[in-house]
């Protein structure tokens, strides 16, 4: 698990919720990839990514959110 970049945490925190303090949202990575569910937790932090722990990007790689 990790952050996504602060530039952006106010963003995540307006996504609606989908559970008690989760949001999900779609990351836009810098090659242009969308990965679509991923979980945060507060806002800011990656949970979860499409129903799974194990998140197959970094902190670097994200360009955006959609929520």
């Amino acid at each position: 698990m990790f952050e996504i970049p602060e530039f952006l945490q106010d963003k995540a925190a307006s996504a609606p919720e989908v559970s008690y303090g989760a949001s999900r949202v779609t990351v836009v990575l810098k090659n242009g990839q969308r990965i679509h569910d991923v979980i945060l937790a507060w806002g800011r932090e990656i949970v979860k990514c499409g129903g799974k722990d194990e998140i197959p990007f970094t902190q670097d790689d994200i360009l955006d959110i959609e929520t």
